[in-house]
């Protein structure tokens, strides 16, 4: 059961991150952004196209990296990057406290998995970081393979949500592990 609903988890996390495709956006909105925000996220060296949005008091983006999978170099480099700038990596998942994060789900972590209905082999990855303000930013990581058309999962994903304190608190979240 765990393992349903943390996919459901996933299919609404995508779901929700994939509408933000239908709003407006530009380079210029990361401008506006608070410099605490921008330091706080990390994007590799030489990524482009980089969607910039903000959302309810939230401030969210979007890239594709060419990594394949399961992109070693990428989260390495996030954790240093967070942990640099004095990040907590969360075990669990702050809106559902008893489902550990990808990391968290045995030596060098456990990818999601899931088939749609056309073929496609999705395998999802979430990471949580909260600083001692109270922010947090989220990273979901995806890819997307079909094997039968010989398709190789090198195309990586990333949304990242950053959530201002202010929004954390409000929301009456459980404790965090």
């Amino acid at each position: 059961m765990l393992q349903a609903l943390n996919l459901s988890k996933y299919k609404v996390i995508w779901a929700i991150l994939s509408c933000l495709a239908l709003f407006p956006s530009c380079e210029s909105e990361q401008r506006r952004w608070p410099s605490s925000v921008r330091s706080s996220i990390y994007i590799p060296e030489g990524v482009r196209n980089v969607r910039y949005y903000r959302l309810y008091g939230s401030y969210q983006l979007e890239y594709k990296v060419r990594e394949c999978y399961p992109c070693s170099q990428f989260i390495k480099g996030m954790v240093a990057k967070m942990t640099e700038n004095k990040w907590r990596r969360l075990d669990y998942d702050s809106l559902n406290p008893q489902i550990k994060l990808n990391h968290a789900r045995g030596p060098g972590g456990i990818w999601g998995h899931l088939m749609t209905e056309d073929g496609n082999h999705v395998y999802q990855w979430v990471e949580e970081w909260l600083d001692d303000e109270g922010n947090e930013v989220t990273y979901g990581l995806r890819y997307r393979a079909n094997f039968e058309r010989k398709e190789d999962p090198c195309t990586l994903e990333v949304v990242v949500i950053y959530l201002p304190a202010e929004i954390t608190r409000r929301s009456n979240k459980p404790a965090v592990h």
